[in-house]
């Protein structure tokens, strides 16, 4: 079996979280981060720092890494979406999915998405590039999630939602089925989604009204 060296972008809790999982999948390897921030001379539990993010592409070159994953949070999803455009074709970038995920064979998951432990993906689901779905994410049948997007534990999404880019989704956010959700929108947590989001901003309560 081939394993796989994956490097991450951002060596913060995210990034380390998400080394943390990587240890546990038999085909996957991390080896190390790629931070601005971080002390190129250290290492973040036991792992390098390779570099900041402009040195991504060189390293590539290199041959120290195969495969990339962004581990950039909620508060920062345009830059996270913005930095896989800019590699996306010079860098390949991994697919994680928790061995304990439930993925129907009808479901596509994009490069460089994360899905995290106890989540569903029903039939028919498009998961687009670059998205995090962190712990008990369900997505029914049907359904869409649009690129770089982010969900936080326990969202659930109603069969034939079409959710879009950027979007983050609170903790326990529930999506009923047939909605639109706008690109860039955000929830608060436990946000209840009864009608189509068309503007983009903070929507929070139940039912979930624009804040800001």
């Amino acid at each position: 079996m081939s394993i796989k060296r994956v490097a991450i972008v951002g060596a913060g809790d995210l990034g380390r979280q998400l080394s943390h999982h990587l240890s546990g999948t038999p085909n996957m390897r991390c080896v190390g981060f790629f931070d601005d921030y971080a002390d190129e001379s250290g290492l973040i539990d036991n792992l390098p720092v390779l570099g900041n993010i402009g040195s991504i592409e060189r390293l590539f070159v290199e041959n120290f890494f195969d495969e990339l994953l962004i581990a950039i949070g909620y508060k920062h999803l345009a830059f996270r979406g913005n930095l896989y455009l800019r590699l996306k074709g010079v860098v390949p970038f991994a697919t994680y999915v928790h061995s304990s995920a439930i993925i129907d064979k009808t479901a596509c998951i994009g490069p460089g998405s994360v899905i995290y432990a106890g989540c569903v993906i029903d039939m028919n689901v498009s998961v687009g590039d670059n998205c995090l779905l962190n712990l008990g994410c369900v997505i029914s049948h049907d359904a869409t999630l649009g690129h770089s997007s982010f969900l936080a534990p326990r969202v659930s999404i109603g069969g034939f939602s079409n959710i879009g880019d950027r979007v983050m989704l609170g903790i326990g956010t529930v999506v009923i089925d047939g909605l639109t959700v706008a690109p860039a929108t955000r929830t608060g947590a436990g946000s209840v989604i009864v009608k189509h989001i068309e503007m983009p901003g903070l929507h929070c309560g139940v039912p979930a009204k624009l804040m800001k």
